[in-house]
């Protein structure tokens, strides 16, 4: 007797961000860590959230527990604060040197919703040809934030490992 094994495609949607993630932003409102600091971006509660101080720029460094191939596909997930957001967000891929190896744009709406981006990052040429390309931080700007006075309000952020 044979038995025929009918293989089933298995679709895993992983974060890269994890507990051993480092994570720098911008600036803070009126410097209030406990009420808007970074960290609320991760902790899954819909009512807290990362509040920036006014700026041309707002931005946030991530500095992941562990590299990942930057020819892979990622989907980058954002809620903002309607009015608090931006029209362009610049995500850069830097080695453990600091060093810009890829880079990718998109461009969130100014709604309050969960917003998913594909990336897909293009290489600098310094890192076109080498055959390992590994990220290790990730850079993300802010750009033509939709405040007036140049503020960001992110409610929940992730990064995922995306098979798609």
């Amino acid at each position: 007797m044979q038995l025929e094994s009918n293989s089933v495609e298995l679709v895993v949607n992983m974060s890269i961000l994890c507990n051993d993630m480092k994570v720098r932003v911008s600036s803070v409102l009126n410097r209030d860590t406990k009420q808007y600091g970074k960290q609320m971006m991760f902790d899954q509660n819909e009512d807290t959230c990362w509040n920036s101080d006014q700026g041309d720029i707002q931005w946030l460094k991530i500095r992941l527990g562990k590299s990942y191939d930057v020819t892979t596909n990622y989907e980058l997930i954002l809620q903002f604060q309607g009015g608090f957001s931006c029209r362009e967000c610049v995500i850069n891929a830097l080695d453990e040197k600091s060093k810009i190896i890829a880079a990718t744009k998109c461009y969130p709406e100014d709604v309050n919703s969960k917003q998913v981006f594909k990336l897909k990052f293009m290489l600098e040429s310094s890192a076109a040809n080498q055959e390992a390309v590994e990220m290790k931080l990730l850079e993300i700007n802010f750009q033509h934030t939709t405040d007036f006075f140049g503020r960001v309000t992110i409610y929940y952020i992730d990064i995922i490992q995306s098979d798609k």
